[in-house]
């Protein structure tokens, strides 16, 4: 795998701990073991583009009320999506 940074072929695929600020922005969270691309060339750890869009739109589509302020990647992909569209007045 090549690093985005310092373009080396010896990344390799790891877990990181990231805290990230909800849609809303009201609440900052940790997420623990998020797949990550570590190189031991730079020394770089990174979560990459699409992982990072995957966050994001689990953050916004996904009921994370129950989980606290901690929880992991699996955690948040599994948890209950929002219903957008639920019409409240019925």
């Amino acid at each position: 795998m090549k690093c985005m940074w310092c373009e080396n072929d010896e990344a390799k695929e790891g877990l990181q701990n990231c805290y990230w600020i909800t849609p809303d922005g009201r609440l900052t969270v940790e997420i623990l073991d998020i797949p990550s691309i570590d190189c031991p060339h730079c020394h770089d750890k990174y979560v990459s583009d699409e992982d990072t869009q995957k966050i994001e739109d689990a953050l916004y589509l996904h009921d994370i009320s129950g989980l606290g302020k901690t929880f992991t990647y699996k955690q948040l992909m599994e948890a209950p999506r929002i219903n957008l569209f639920l019409d409240k007045n019925k």
